[in-house]
């Protein structure tokens, strides 16, 4: 069971890239992809930047 996880987690980042590099196909950015393998249900979550943070900040 952990082998075919490792599979479809690595077939998902393997697609998001080949999306990325063809330039067709919405993009993942910004948000999270939770997958369940209990019931195969994938739920998107949108992320937000905080404003305050060094990184990904305004400042």
């Amino acid at each position: 069971m952990l082998g075919a996880t490792a599979g479809v987690i690595g077939t998902l980042q393997a697609m998001e890239a080949m999306k990325y590099l063809s330039g067709i196909g919405k993009l993942l950015k910004g948000k999270l992809l939770v997958w369940s393998g209990n019931d195969m249900s994938f739920r998107t979550f949108k992320g937000f930047k905080d404003p305050d943070c060094p990184t990904c900040g305004k400042k």
